[in-house]
């Protein structure tokens, strides 16, 4: 992993506190001595060796000395390629190098640039490590590999290899919800064990009932929670702002509606262009579609938990924005007019499981679901009203 305990190099030291544990010692025993067998198996001696330990000790951790960045990146490279003692390649490997520090990616250019010894380097990342470090897709001793998601047929296969036997409906609606990506279908499989929807039996997995699977219901698994929220957290404040109105809209965009509706957004096409970049949102190219130029959040879970991060007020301010963009008498589309009343049932129904009066409200039995809806402001200021019930009651 790139991270680790706020320390710049955790990568690199887990990389080397791993050759010291095969060194076939306990790997228990303390650092320096591990270290020491280390240097001895791979022949560093004499003056080599006073150089390079106490550098060692720095990137373990084990020591406080002081040197200069490039001496460091110098015995620690000399590092590896005894390792490699000249013809057995070095195979690093770094996940999510998207959260690396600067320190890190700075060693892997060094690494690149300087390094005499077969050496592969794979570091797996988002697409915005890239726009950050564009030195790393420019080098030329790198290779970029963009991955696409996962077909619908591979999914599945992925998806049967995971539960046996699993039916056709509702491997299809495991199919939809992973779109496209395997963290997403392994992590919603093992959000059904852990309610026992999916269990063990026979050495496999199978579904526990042979009910639909009620997924609708079911929220983003809490590991999936983590790693989205901090993708949310890596974002500018411009960034957060624009996804905070799509999460709530969850529907396509224009680039005039996100701009009247994010008018604290200095420069709203850079936003939207690294917004696609980062593969959060997705721009309709194609000319031939019905929903060309406008802007969508990629993926469905993304969306539900860059929603629930919204406070009450933050979600309400946001609705009460888009209503005032469209006007009173606005003739909206069926979708449109489902975007503005989304939040409104559930609201409506909180209020009355609150046992809340409505006497100092607009009357429930005023309001009318219609598609499109006659008049949203209206339907909205209504479900508004019954959620300021909730808040009022907690």
């Amino acid at each position: 992993l790139s991270y680790g305990e706020g320390v710049a190099f955790w990568a690199i030291a887990e990389a080397v506190r791993g050759r010291l544990s095969t060194s076939g010692e306990d790997p228990d025993a303390d650092p320096g001595v591990l270290l020491d067998l280390t240097l001895d198996r791979y022949g560093v001696v004499g003056d080599e060796r006073d150089w390079m330990r106490p550098r060692l000790e720095v990137l373990l951790g084990t020591a406080a000395h002081r040197f200069a960045k490039e001496d460091l990146f110098s015995a620690w490279t000399t590092f590896f390629e005894r390792i490699s003692e000249g013809s057995d390649p070095v195979v690093l490997l770094i996940d999510d190098a998207q959260y690396a520090e600067d320190g890190l990616l700075e060693f892997v250019e060094h690494l690149m640039t300087w390094s005499s010894f077969p050496l592969f380097v794979m570091m797996m990342t988002r697409p915005g490590l890239l726009e950050r470090r564009v030195s790393l897709a420019t080098h030329r001793n790198s290779t970029v590999i963009h991955l696409p998601g996962l077909d619908r047929d591979s999914t599945a296969r992925l998806l049967a290899g995971l539960v046996s036997g699993l039916p056709e409906q509702a491997r299809t609606e495991l199919v939809e919800r992973a779109e496209g990506l395997p963290l997403y279908a392994v992590e919603t499989v093992r959000a059904l064990i852990d309610r026992d929807l999916v269990v063990p039996r026979g050495g496999v997995y199978i579904l526990a009932t042979t009910d639909t699977l009620d997924l609708a219901s079911l929220a983003a698994p809490a590991s999936l929670q983590a790693l989205l929220a901090a993708r949310l957290d890596a974002l500018s404040a411009d960034q957060r702002r624009v996804v905070s109105v799509a999460s709530v809209l969850g529907t396509t965009l224009s680039r005039d509606r996100i701009a009247t509706l994010c008018p604290e957004v200095g420069d709203v096409d850079a936003v939207l262009t690294q917004l696609v970049h980062q593969q959060i949102l997705a721009h309709q190219s194609s000319r031939l579609s019905s929903e060309f130029g406008r802007y969508t959040l990629q993926q469905t879970m993304f969306r539900q938990v860059a929603y629930a991060t919204l406070s009450l007020r933050e979600r309400k301010k946001i609705h009460l924005a888009v209503v005032d963009s469209y006007g009173p008498e606005a003739d909206l589309s069926p979708d449109h007019a489902a975007v503005l009343a989304h939040p409104l049932p559930d609201a409506i129904e909180a209020a009355r499981r609150a046992g809340r009066s409505s006497a100092a409200r607009i009357p429930l039995a005023s309001a009318r679901l219609e598609a499109p809806i006659a008049r949203p402001p209206k339907f909205l200021a209504i479900g508004l009203n019954y959620a300021d019930h909730i808040a009022e009651a907690r």
